[in-house]
């Protein structure tokens, strides 16, 4: 006769069993890093775009965050021209990958599957006052915590995201070049 005994397949379903066990949260922690990845790309991606969109424009483009911390939280990119000396009446830009939608994200967004169980925890850009959540760049690419275009930032600004397992990414400004840089896993 051939086939298996009992015995053998009860020893393959714990076998089974045991792996899955010790795997599935390694897998699922796994899962969640990579989306949190491809959302610290797309919003550090988009503060890149917003520098250079100011350069090329010779505009003042800001990035506003919203509602850090909060299961609502959104940025926006705005440019400026340079009547508006306030920043208060500036247009959309638009997203690069879709130039048809202008570049307001949500992190709740359903269609915005990079942003799925990610949450933006802080946004701080450092001036004299303590910071702001608003970083905007000059036609140069040099970072403003406010608008008009005052102080410097003092300290390099950051964007921090975090996955549902706690996981940080720290996305970093730089106050004197406006370059954008991701530390984190």
């Amino acid at each position: 006769m051939k086939g298996f005994t009992l015995v053998e397949l009860v020893i393959v379903l714990i076998i089974t069993a045991i792996l899955s066990a010790v795997f599935a949260p390694i897998i699922i922690d796994a899962l969640k890093n990579s989306q949190l990845n491809a959302c610290t790309e797309q919003v550090a991606s988009h503060l890149r775009h917003a520098r250079s969109v100011a350069m090329a424009k010779g505009q003042v483009v800001g990035v506003i965050f919203l509602n850090p911390a909060a299961s609502n939280s959104e940025y926006y990119v705005k440019s400026y021209d340079a009547a508006d000396t306030m920043c208060s009446n500036g247009t959309f830009v638009q997203d690069p990958l879709d130039p048809s939608k202008n570049l307001d994200v949500r992190f709740d967004d359903p269609l915005r599957s990079e942003f799925s169980g990610v949450s933006l925890a802080s946004a701080n850009f450092p001036d004299l006052l303590g910071g702001t959540q608003t970083v905007y760049f000059n036609a140069t690419g040099v970072p403003y915590p406010t608008c008009p275009l005052g102080s410097y930032m003092l300290t390099p600004g950051k964007v921090v995201l975090q996955s549902p397992n706690g996981t940080t990414v720290t996305i970093y400004v730089s106050d004197h070049s406006g370059a954008v840089v991701v530390k984190g896993p």
